[in-house]
């Protein structure tokens, strides 16, 4: 398990490592920070670090990500949120990849 610590949220995150790093990337598109991966579980073995609220068995969204998928293990509000910014992501990346073919 690894963790995506996004501004100042940081949320368990399952998948491959090629997966991970590609998630994290997308959600960097939308933070002027760094967005990072962390290899090490918080003290304690907390479901969702970022608030400490998360149920014992957190719902999981599964982002599909290039043939694969990353699990987002948080509780509902930071996960919804993780998941969002995913998507934004997704979306500026889509823009600017689309800006440039059309400036050729």
């Amino acid at each position: 398990m690894s963790f995506l610590l996004l501004d100042r949220l940081r949320i368990p995150v399952v998948g491959c490592e090629d997966h991970l790093d590609k998630f994290a990337s997308t959600c960097e598109l939308t933070t002027v920070a760094d967005a990072e991966l962390l290899s090490h579980p918080p003290a304690g073995g907390i479901p969702c670090p970022s608030c400490r609220l998360a149920p014992h068995e957190p719902t999981r969204a599964v982002v599909p990500i290039d043939g694969g998928a990353v699990a987002v293990v948080a509780c509902p509000e930071h996960r919804d949120a993780v998941v969002e910014r995913y998507g934004a992501g997704v979306e500026t990346r889509q823009q600017l990849t689309t800006d440039v073919a059309d400036s050729r």
